[in-house]
């Protein structure tokens, strides 16, 4: 497994903690405080960006060849 993927595999798990910790269960309180989810999903996507961009970047490397 390349490190790309496993750039975007983490900003995707980043994002989904993120977004999971703001659904209530049972009236729970919340287990992360908004600043730390909006921080989680901000670098999740970027991540994710990152590592869409240097994959398409060391294809198209690659196919140049």
């Amino acid at each position: 497994m390349s490190t790309e993927i496993v750039i975007i595999i983490v900003g995707a798990v980043l994002i989904l903690i993120a977004i999971g910790d703001s659904i209530k269960i049972n009236d729970s309180s919340l287990l992360m405080d908004i600043k730390m989810r909006i921080l989680l999903g901000i670098i999740g996507f970027i991540l994710i960006m990152f590592g869409g961009y240097t994959v398409g970047t060391t294809t198209m490397t690659k196919l140049n060849r």
